[in-house]
């Protein structure tokens, strides 16, 4: 990735994972610090998703669980 977009992507990147609530694991997290300690400081604006809740049957059917 070249030097110019970089910090732009690691920022939508990060934003990306907020909004959505997504975890970032180890080897993740210290590549995004070492791509992102090239980059300047700034402030991001991130909308979280709304969660929204499990579908719901219509009155009168069963769903099955999956048997184990």
């Amino acid at each position: 990735m070249s030097p110019k977009n970089r910090c732009a992507y690691i920022g939508q990147w990060v934003a990306v994972k907020i909004r959505w609530d997504l975890r970032v694991d180890s080897t993740e997290k210290a590549a995004l610090v070492r791509y992102a300690d090239s980059c300047p400081n700034v402030t991001l604006t991130v909308t979280r998703a709304q969660k929204k809740h499990p579908p719901r049957a219509p009155p009168g059917l069963a769903i099955a669980k999956p048997r184990q």
